[in-house]
């Protein structure tokens, strides 16, 4: 079924349909994530998580940026639920809000008259009213994100923190990403990914000013487009620099010369 979706999608654009077929599997490893993992050894506990990273390597006129687009249908209709859906979250937590914060003002008042007046009750028995009635705060929805365009490596901690599942790093020019990573004051970028791409383990930042940020799986997925001539000068300056730790691995790169 999926083969003859990708066919003609390539067909009617047209395409070469591994352009397609590329941007299919990438977004459908970022929805899966980690919510699966397999074991290749059945006596082990190696897991492998289902994540991918893929780029589209093409000149400006090979019809990158629409193949994806429509590879992406899914994921963007996707999108527009879950938008919709913390649009009406977020008017339910309003509204239980303003109910909590009245309860909580009510009890408040109660203390203070306690304290002027010991007719009015305990203000310590009342605290501990106070104390349970905080338990029971209302959390704020949270914004289920399945992809992102342009964030920093903090703010992109803080997405995966509020979606450990996955999500989908979708740059035009991918090439802009990675050079990102060779700049100085930024190398910890690339370790960051590339233990994203793992997509099994836990990562913590601690920064001043930004504090602590724990992230239970850190799994991210990558795609986007890529012209040859900045590819090739890149992988050459890539394989001729003493810090190469070869990090491309884990691309599913479909070249088109």
């Amino acid at each position: 079924m999926l083969r003859a979706w990708i066919i003609d999608e390539a067909e009617r654009m047209p395409c070469q349909s591994d352009f397609i077929a590329a941007a299919a599997l990438v977004a459908l490893g970022s929805i899966i994530g980690t919510r699966c993992a397999m074991k290749p050894k059945a006596r082990d506990s190696w897991l492998i998580v289902p994540n991918l990273w893929g780029a589209i390597v093409g000149d400006p006129s090979a019809k990158k940026s629409p193949a994806w687009g429509a590879a992406l249908k899914s994921l963007d209709h996707m999108i527009a639920k879950a938008l919709e859906a913390h649009t009406a979250a977020q008017a339910d937590y309003e509204t239980e809000k303003v109910v909590f914060d009245a309860h909580k003002d009510a009890i408040e008042g109660r203390i203070k008259d306690a304290a002027k007046k010991p007719s009015k009750g305990d203000p310590a028995s009342i605290a501990k009213e106070l104390r349970t009635h905080g338990e029971e705060a209302p959390e704020a929805p949270t914004l289920r994100r399945y992809k992102t365009n342009d964030s920093t490596v903090e703010k992109l901690g803080e997405l995966l923190r509020e979606n450990p599942a996955d999500l989908l790093v979708l740059r035009d020019e991918l090439v802009g990403l990675i050079a990102t990573w060779e700049r100085e004051g930024r190398e910890g970028e690339r370790a960051f990914f590339r233990e994203a791409w793992n997509g099994n383990q836990s990562f913590d930042t601690d920064r001043i000013g930004r504090g602590h940020t724990s992230i239970p799986n850190l799994c991210a997925s990558i795609f986007g487009g890529i012209q040859p001539d900045k590819l090739t000068v890149y992988l050459e300056q890539a394989a001729r620099a003493l810090s190469n730790d070869e990090c491309c691995n884990g691309f599913r790169c479909l070249e088109r010369a």
